[in-house]
């Protein structure tokens, strides 16, 4: 079977070859210009440095001074970039990280101080308050004195980066209150430990430290948020300062242009067209975005030229469809009905975006620990079906990591083919718990090209699934809700409700196909003698194996409904006639022949069943029902433990 899977991934990846140089050599031909047409597009699509350098050639000492007076400028604007990035962004970095160790030891606080007297809990809070408090001193000090920060996102993704002292008065005045502050924290926390472990009794009472520590963390929080304040202004200002150095780099060049003689004019056009306009388009773009007055839809750059700034314009317009991908994905599959909808446009997407051919969907049930197959691409393709049963069994389930045999081979011990393919599996995480597994099947390969493309593709399938999660789970919680609703609880079969919602459309399929749909009203004989000389625990028992007893005998396109309190309807679709009556003998005889268990002996139990047929009997639904209850009566009033098929004679009435 590995030799089976291998050759069909080999046969799709070679597939996936061809096609791409079909497209190449698709792309070459329709590339075919005029010899003119193909000189203007070198000249424009030449680096940057190159026009530079053939503008200088041809401008002389004028444009030599343009070009001097821009470098100065972009010189500027670096190091204002340069600021931006060593200075006030590590410095709002530090604050953010301190505003999160306050809000997790304000968390850990309330825990510590409502949780039950365990003291392992209580420890492991203790524990978590301090290591959040040495972290916050550790992270001001760090900043008042300059050095390097590390800090674990919740994910385990490591930043780590370089602060300089803070050297604004303001600024690093509201760092010295806040350190102070989370001193103070510290010592009141360890009184509160005291007082909470009833070590010192005697100290301030555990509901004044509490309050005290609370008020400490205000002002704590309140002087980091000045200084996260002060930065940001600053870091405005800057930005500011940047985009006017721009503004005015622009009308100097201008300015200078419009000395220069003729060609001086020329280029200088040239070069405000090939350079400036199109960096102030992106950045206004940006901003713009950034800012929410343009719809990402709206915010695509025009690419003219293949330089740089050409190269710039298309990684941005890159990001731009794949946001706009990302967002209309999400509001397709919010739309779609089902769950199993979301998962086979996921599907779609894997293979026809991404060229992921050969995967597996896991769904996980988390109540029950158990995994099922959603989706197979290829339909036939096998899995260990150990990690049915117990879901546990799968590594990517139970660790909620990213388990990927390229990186570490034979990870996983359950995967079949550890030799023939590589497999990369990606849990599904939604609250911190898995609900899922994604697996991707590879072909092995350690071509640098293919594995880039292959990351590529990757990582792309982890948005996709990230934006997906949580719709997934909104499905998944309204089926379950529409279920219970659409459910009896104790016998696990539909309810009436069911029957009211669906029967239009379970007959309108009726009529178009021809068919016949057999109707059964079953009834537990002598059953209030169960609850009245058992007990209704037993009496319910003896319902639910019933149920069992129904449910399990009849096809998956049937229906098995609780009508009433032990009474049962069955409705049997495409069958011929007369075919209803042989299903009801068989269910007859299945229940006569069952042995009811119940404490200290056997219970047996008999069942009389109505037969009616729609269309055959009646042209309305409900009054075919009605035939096959009328049916059921005559079943009982013969002796009961029979099948009585409904005849005309039985019912005059011309109402139902």
């Amino acid at each position: 079977m590995g030799c089976k899977i291998l050759e069909k991934i080999k046969s799709i990846h070679h597939k996936q070859k061809a096609a791409r140089e079909d497209d190449f050599q698709h792309y070459s031909h329709q590339e075919e210009k005029n010899p003119f047409c193909r000189l203007l597009d070198r000249i424009f699509n030449m680096s940057l440095f190159i026009k530079i350098g053939v503008i200088i050639g041809l401008c002389f000492l004028g444009y030599v001074l343009m070009a001097g007076y821009f470098v100065v400028q972009l010189k500027m604007i670096k190091t204002g970039l340069d600021q931006l990035e060593k200075i006030y962004l590590p410095e709002y970095k530090v604050g953010q990280i301190i505003l999160k160790h306050l809000k997790n030891i304000e968390a850990g606080l309330f825990k510590f101080t409502t949780s039950p007297g365990d003291p392992v809990i209580l420890k492991r809070y203790e524990l978590d308050i301090r290591q959040n408090i040495k972290d916050g001193i550790q992270l001001m000090e760090t900043a008042l004195k300059g050095g390097k920060v590390k800090d674990i996102s919740e994910t385990g993704i490591i930043d780590e980066f370089t602060v300089y002292p803070v050297n604004d008065a303001q600024a690093k005045k509201h760092l010295v209150q806040a350190l102070e502050k989370f001193r103070k924290i510290e010592k009141n926390f360890e009184k509160l430990v005291n007082a909470v472990l009833e070590e010192n009794i005697d100290e301030i009472p555990e509901e004044d430290l509490f309050e005290i520590l609370k008020e400490d963390m205000s002002q704590s929080e309140e002087e980091i948020s000045q200084f996260i304040r002060l930065v940001s202004n600053k870091h405005l200002v800057r930005s500011d300062k940047i985009e006017r150095i721009m503004e005015q780099g622009k009308v100097s060049s201008i300015v200078v242009a419009s000395i220069l003689i003729g060609i001086l004019i020329a280029t200088g056009y040239l070069f405000i067209h090939m350079v400036l306009k199109p960096i102030k388009e992106i950045t206004t773009r940006i901003r713009n975005l950034a800012e929410g007055q343009e719809e990402c839809e709206e915010t695509l750059l025009e690419v003219k030229t293949k330089d740089e700034i050409g190269l710039l314009a298309n990684e941005f317009n890159r990001l731009i469809n794949q946001i706009n991908q990302f967002n209309a994905f999400k509001k397709i599959i919010e739309e779609d009905e089902t769950v199993e909808d979301i998962y086979k446009r996921l599907a779609d997407v894997f293979q026809e975006k991404l060229g992921l051919k050969t995967f597996a969907i896991f769904q996980v049930s988390n109540s029950d620990n158990k995994m099922k197959p959603v989706y197979l691409c290829p339909e036939d393709l096998e899995f260990n079906p150990e990690k049915l049963g117990d879901a546990n069994r799968c590594r990517a389930k139970r660790t909620g990591h990213i388990i990927s045999s390229i990186e570490y081979r034979g990870i996983c011990k359950l995967f079949l083919w550890k030799d023939e393919v590589d497999h990369i599996c990606i849990p599904m995480i939604v609250g911190g718990r898995t609900v899922g597994v994604v697996q991707f099947l590879l072909p092995v390969t350690k071509a640098s090209k293919e594995l880039h493309r292959y990351d590529w593709s990757i990582r792309q399938a982890q948005v996709y699934i990230r934006e997906a999660l949580p719709v997934i789970e909104a499905k998944r919680f309204a089926q379950s809700m529409k279920e219970m609703a659409l459910k009896d609880a104790l016998t696990e079969l539909y309810n009436r409700r069911f029957l009211e919602t669906y029967i239009d459309t379970l007959v309108a399929g009726t009529l178009r196909r021809g068919t016949v749909l057999g109707v059964l009203m079953c009834d537990l004989d002598y059953f209030k003698e169960v609850n009245d000389t058992y007990g209704h625990e037993v009496g319910d028992e003896v319902l639910k194996k019933t149920a069992q007893i129904l449910k399990g005998n009849i096809r998956a396109a049937d229906l098995a409904i609780r009508f009433g309190g032990e009474e049962f309807l069955i409705l049997l679709t495409d069958v011929r006639q007369g075919e209803a009556v042989k299903v009801a003998e068989k269910l007859r005889q299945l229940v006569e022949r069952t042995k009811f268990k119940i404490p200290g002996g056997q219970l047996h139990k008999t069942i009389s069943i109505g037969v009616s047929e729609f269309p055959v009997d009646s042209e309305g639904i409900w009054e075919a029902i009605k035939y096959a209850d009328v049916a059921l009566y005559k079943a009982k009033e013969a002796g009961r433990n029979r099948v009585v098929r409904f005849t005309p004679d039985m019912w005059q009435s011309e109402s139902y």
